[in-house]
């Protein structure tokens, strides 16, 4: 039994119907039902509230229990480290609109060579659009962002929420500034102070991506 099935578990445990656990947390019925059936999964901020609320420990939650002689099973997909993770197919990240939140469809997808142990339940996945960032990036490849890495490191690729924007760009240090990179050459740099850089609200580091070829 994994996430799904604690889920439902403990809610029932607990005494509460789908609906008034999503009202607790601030989502739907809907969407709790989705969670239990597992065709979504919610983000960390929605685990953690489900934590308080249940007042258990997050290996309850999330633990899936092991029978005797599936330790092997286990081994083989660490090995080929093929995990599932959000995809919000409706996403874009580039210089055009586009926003991540609670209320955003999205599915599971498998994505290969993600750690077999670690943080993988911060990452999530988005298309890039756009060619600012050909040809590293080009129009309709994925990137896999990890939400919990929000401190800038410099050189790093970043995707972050710019007032009704959402974009993925290059940072880098340079003279107590932050410069804003597009791997396009036709794109300017953008240049912030650090007491600029607040009206970035980072989503989150670049991990993994994958670039469509033409």
């Amino acid at each position: 039994m994994g996430f799904s099935g604690n889920l439902c578990r403990i809610r029932s445990e607990r005494g509460l119907s789908q609906e008034e656990l999503g009202n607790m947390i601030g989502v739907t019925k809907s969407t709790i039902s989705q969670w239990e059936l597992g065709k979504a999964y919610p983000r960390r901020e929605r685990i953690l509230q489900l934590l308080d609320i249940f007042d258990v420990d997050e290996s309850i939650l999330i633990r899936s229990d092991m029978i005797k002689g599936d330790e092997n099973k286990i081994d083989g997909e660490c090995i080929q480290n093929i995990r599932k993770i959000p995809f919000y197919n409706g996403v874009r990240a580039s210089s055009e609109c586009g926003s991540i939140n609670d209320d955003e469809p999205f599915e599971l997808i498998h994505i290969r060579d993600l750690p077999a142990k670690g943080n993988w339940e911060n990452l999530l996945c988005v298309t890039v659009s756009g060619d600012s960032m050909e040809p590293v990036l080009r129009d309709g490849s994925l990137v896999v962002i990890d939400t919990s890495i929000t401190n800038i490191v410099d050189g790093g690729i970043y995707v972050f929420r710019q007032d009704d924007l959402l974009r993925v760009k290059v940072f880098k240090y340079n003279k107590g500034k932050i410069i804003i990179v597009s791997y396009n050459p036709s794109y300017s740099d953008e240049v912030y102070l650090y007491d600029e850089i607040n009206c970035l609200n980072i989503i989150g580091k670049v991990m993994y991506f994958t670039t469509k070829l033409d």
